[in-house]
């Protein structure tokens, strides 16, 4: 890659990040705005408001009949039962014997029926100045997750028990503390009851498992409305709270508003300035490679030799070469260099290309260095052996 090429690109990402910090605006996000940190159904905040309500408990999340559990004793006192699930008539009892016995519950009055709300001293009533004030005209219905369909006609309000709120009747046997209301008309839609050793929490207050970014931007007018209600005091915002729905403004104001990837961010944009940076700098030389004179001179292989550690270092190098000699003839050509008789030369002439006198003279001068260190001279025998390997 070109340097200019880097320098560019440098400036350029340098650039962009510049542009894009200065480009996006922090928004204000609401408080009220119900994010969860871990949970698609929302039970992150719920786990926390009940540890601190019940000191070292282990809240668990109901996703089935509560018939279909056996809860556990002493590992969790308190059970969060999702809207999902519908109590039947048979599981009343069942879930105020375990609550006089010490356990909690968080319910969704979405799994109540008016009998049971009757049977706990309380009641329901619609509350459509408050859910709808301000808000929509035109509504069919309201679930959990807060889907709501918009008619072009006419107004149709079906089977949503979060279009009400709850009562306490006079006559209520259960000492009902309120957690949550709307203040100028005393509805209730979080209330805490003791049965026995245990308590039940009722909650009317729409995404108690629900997430918050994956609902619509008109259904989260509603939530705001209902959690300007709600007791602040009590209430843990998710650590995730800046995050807020995306707008088109910026392409970077999610990651902005969440510290992790706002940390992430900055770390890949200093990795790829760094990385460029340093690559600009850099330089590496590259030596062509050159074809160096051979040098077979005494001298040259008596210092060469002296790296060797054998004491003979010459005859060790000679030695070496003599002996790869035969292992190429034997490998290549399929001729044992021990017995050189009149059909040796002939075949290895014929393989090699090579002529006969040419071969016998190599062998000569190898045989004549057997005995004599300083003959035949290192340069001629080396200049014959090389000659050997070439090509025909």
């Amino acid at each position: 890659m070109p340097k200019s090429f880097k320098i560019a690109l440098l400036f350029l990402i340098l650039g962009l990040g510049v542009y894009y910090y200065f480009a996006s605006p922090k928004h204000d996000w609401s408080k009220h705005y119900l994010n969860y940190k871990k949970s698609p159904y929302g039970t992150y905040i719920w786990n926390r408001l009940l540890e601190e309500w019940y000191v070292g408990s282990r809240p668990v999340f109901f996703r089935k009949s509560i018939y279909e559990y056996d809860l556990p004793e002493g590992e969790a006192n308190v059970f969060m039962l999702a809207p999902k699930i519908e109590l039947e008539k048979h599981e009343y009892s069942k879930l105020l014997r375990e609550a006089k016995d010490g356990k909690h519950f968080l319910i969704s009055a979405q799994v109540m029926n008016n009998s049971f709300l009757d049977t706990l001293g309380l009641k329901s009533e619609f509350l459509p100045e408050i859910l709808f004030k301000d808000f929509s005209d035109k509504v069919q219905g309201l679930t959990d997750s807060l889907n709501i369909c918009l008619l072009e006609e006419e107004v149709k309000v079906s089977g949503a028990d979060f279009v009400h709120a709850i009562k306490i009747k006079e006559e209520s046997s259960i000492d009902w503390q309120v957690l949550g209301q709307v203040e100028e008309n005393q509805r209730y839609f979080l209330l805490e009851g003791k049965v026995g050793d245990g308590r039940i929490i009722i909650n009317m207050l729409p995404c108690l498992f629900s997430n918050y970014h994956l609902i619509h931007d008109r259904e989260r007018k509603l939530i705001n409305e209902l959690a300007n209600h709600f007791p602040q005091e009590h209430w843990y915002w998710s650590e995730y709270q800046l995050l807020g729905p995306a707008t088109d403004k910026s392409p970077l104001q999610f990651v902005r508003a969440s510290e992790a990837l706002n940390v992430a961010w900055n770390i890949l944009i200093a990795t790829g300035l760094i990385f460029l940076f340093l690559g600009a700098q850099r330089r590496q030389r590259i030596r062509k490679p050159h074809a160096y004179k051979t040098n077979m001179s005494r001298d040259y292989a008596t210092t060469l030799a002296k790296l060797f550690q054998y004491k003979n270092a010459e005859r060790a190098i000679f030695e070496h070469r003599k002996n790869y000699l035969k292992d190429y003839i034997k490998t290549h050509y399929l001729l044992d260099s021990h017995d050189r008789n009149d059909l040796y030369f002939d075949a290895l002439a014929e393989k090699s290309g090579h002529s006969e006198v040419f071969l016998r003279r190599l062998w000569y001068e190898i045989d004549l260095s057997r005995g004599d260190t300083s003959a035949p001279d290192f340069v001629s025998l080396n200049q014959t052996i090389n000659e050997f390997y070439k090509k025909k």
